[in-house]
């Protein structure tokens, strides 16, 4: 059986679009939505920023003025009467010294350069040393000024009981006990001394240490290997700052000791004179000594 398709008519046709209008719409709209979604591309979301860290800086050597700067080791003494204080700066190498007297502040550095000249150890006790022996420099407004101004400028002068590190103590000449102090005379016919013969210390050996005193009396010493060990006269001095303690040896202490009336604790200034040398008659015979001379000053 065959089929004849006859083409629509002007109104068939009319009413064809009319009732397929409605799902061609929808169709074209599903179409445009699908379209739009197959171009558009997902966009990631930016992650979070971390926050900065901070690093922290090192201080210039150009800090503020402000800047608190604490001192490595710090140390007291009293000198003519007044306490001073010693202040320490290690990596700045300078060592200030300060005092106050009537009122006023009295300041003072202590450098390497002058620890050289001075030919002392650069630490507190060297600055200490200093101090002691020379007092705080004047300002130069205050030496050119008037008489006034001069006289009311303080100043902590040096201690007076204190030699000087460029001269030796002028201390009396002493004798051993049991001995004249006439030399050749004799001493309950034991001994009789022939001469004295003094060679000053030599270097360092001769600068003077001041210190408390920690010991005083005989101390048992052992000398090269080999020797057999002996007892002498010691004395043991802290120095100021406490940082360390000296050893003083010799029988010459002793009679120190006992002529100023020492006792421990006491704030002394000892100088080793040098090596004496003298001769002794004993029974007849003729022998060499020597000790270790010394001189004390008391603060």
């Amino acid at each position: 059986m065959s089929r004849n398709f006859q083409p629509l008519s002007t109104n068939e046709q009319v009413a064809v679009n009319l009732i397929t209008l409605p799902f061609r719409v929808a169709s074209s709209a599903v179409d445009f939505i699908r379209g739009g979604l197959a171009r558009a591309k997902p966009v990631a979301k930016p992650a979070p920023q971390a926050p900065a860290q901070t690093v922290a800086q090192p201080v210039s050597a150009a800090a503020p003025s402000n800047t608190l700067i604490v001192a490595d080791r710090v140390c007291s003494a009293m000198i003519g009467g007044q306490s001073v204080n010693f202040f320490q700066y290690v990596q700045a190498k300078v060592i200030r010294v300060s005092s106050r007297v009537n009122r006023r502040q009295l300041e003072a550095n202590f450098t390497p350069a002058i620890a050289d000249e001075c030919g002392i150890a650069f630490d507190l006790d060297g600055a200490i040393q200093w101090i002691r022996e020379r007092g705080f420099p004047r300002p130069a407004s205050a030496a050119k000024g008037n008489r006034q101004e001069r006289e009311a400028m303080p100043n902590l002068e040096p201690d007076e009981s204190a030699p000087p590190f460029d001269a030796p103590f002028k201390s009396p000449r002493k004798v051993r006990p049991g001995l004249d102090k006439t030399a050749g005379a004799a001493s309950n016919g034991a001994e009789t001394e022939q001469a004295r013969t003094l060679i000053p210390a030599a270097g360092n050996k001769g600068r003077p240490f001041t210190g408390r005193i920690m010991f005083a009396g005989e101390e048992k010493r052992y000398g090269a290997p080999g020797e057999k060990p002996y007892v002498t006269y010691v004395m043991k001095l802290e120095s100021e700052s406490r940082t360390f303690v000296k050893d003083f040896v010799g029988e010459h202490l002793g009679e120190l000791v006992a002529e100023h009336k020492l006792k421990i604790g006491d704030l002394v200034t000892v100088q080793l004179l040098g090596r004496e040398h003298f001769t002794v008659e004993v029974d007849g015979k003729t022998e060499d000594r020597r000790r270790n001379r010394y001189s004390i000053k008391t603060h």
